[in-house]
C-alpha cells in the first residue's frame, strides 16, 4: 500500500478513544466513534478508503508500524476479513467498531455483546468468573458456567452455558510478517440444545492474539486477530 497517512484524532491515539482525553468523549463513546468517522472523512484515500473499507484488507509492516490505533482483524459469520478499531474502553471492556459503526464489545478477548445490523449476543454474565480473566493460570479441566442471550434469525434466545477448558499445543500467529508463538486454548461450550468450541492463540504474556468465536449457541463465528494492542 503507498502513500500510508494518518491524522491524529483529537479523542487521543494509540490506545481507544478514551474519554478522559476530551470533553466531547466524556457523555458515550457514540460521540467519540461519530467525531472518529467525521474527522477520517478527510483522510480521502489514504487511511479508512484504503483499510477500512476494504473487504479482505491485509495491512503492510508499514502500515502496522505507523497505526496510532489498537485495532484488529475481524471476520463476521463467514465474511470478509474486516479491519476495526477500538474506539472506547472502560470497565475492563473494549468497544471495537467497524466503518458503519456497527460495534463489538470484548472483555479479556471474550466476546459479550455486539451491536450489528442483524442478529447480535445481548449479554453474558457471570464474567467476574470467566476463566480468560487469567489465561495463563488456566488449567485442563478448568470449568466456567454463564448465561447468554443471542438473537438467531431475529428471535431472541437465552441458555445456561457450560464451559469446559483444555490447552491443545502450540502454533504460531502471523501479522504482516511478525510471527509469535502461542499456545491454543479450546473451551468445549454446551448447552441443554447445542454443543461447540471456541478457540483461542495466546502468547507468552496471556495476551489473546487470536480467536474464534461464536455469538449464539454454535451461531455466527466471529474470528479475531490482534494488530495493534490497547495501551494499558
Amino acid at each position: 500500500m503507498k502513500g500510508f497517512t494518518i491524522t491524529t484524532l483529537r479523542c487521543g491515539y494509540s490506545a481507544p478513544l478514551e474519554k478522559s482525553r476530551e470533553a466531547t468523549c466524556t457523555h458515550s463513546y457514540l460521540p467519540a466513534i461519530t467525531g472518529l468517522f467525521s474527522q477520517t472523512k478527510e483522510l480521502g484515500n489514504s487511511l479508512w478508503d484504503s483499510l477500512f473499507g476494504t473487504p479482505g484488507v491485509q495491512l503492510t509492516d508499514d502500515d502496522i508500524q505507523n497505526m496510532p490505533y489498537a485495532s484488529q482483524y475481524m471476520q463476521l459469520n463467514g465474511g470478509p476479513q474486516l479491519f476495526v478499531v477500538l474506539a472506547f474502553a472502560e470497565d475492563g471492556q473494549q468497544k471495537w467498531v467497524t466503518q458503519d459503526q456497527a460495534t463489538l464489545v470484548t472483555q479479556h478477548g471474550r466476546l459479550v455483546k455486539t451491536l450489528l445490523g442483524g442478529d447480535n449476543l445481548i449479554e453474558v454474565n457471570n464474567l467476574a468468573a470467566d476463566p480468560l480473566i487469567k489465561p495463563a493460570q488456566i488449567v485442563d479441566g478448568a470449568t466456567w458456567t454463564r448465561t447468554m442471550g443471542w438473537t438467531e434469525y431475529q428471535q431472541v434466545r437465552y441458555a445456561t452455558a457450560r464451559s469446559v477448558f483444555k490447552w491443545d499445543g502450540t502454533d504460531t500467529v502471523k501479522v504482516g510478517s511478525d510471527e509469535t508463538l502461542v499456545r491454543v486454548l479450546d473451551e468445549e461450550v454446551s448447552t441443554d440444545q447445542a454443543r461447540w468450541h471456541n478457540r483461542y492463540w495466546i502468547d507468552s504474556e496471556g495476551q489473546i492474539r487470536q480467536s474464534e468465536q461464536y455469538l449464539g449457541a454454535d451461531y455466527f463465528p466471529v474470528k479475531t486477530t490482534l494488530i495493534k494492542a490497547a495501551k494499558q
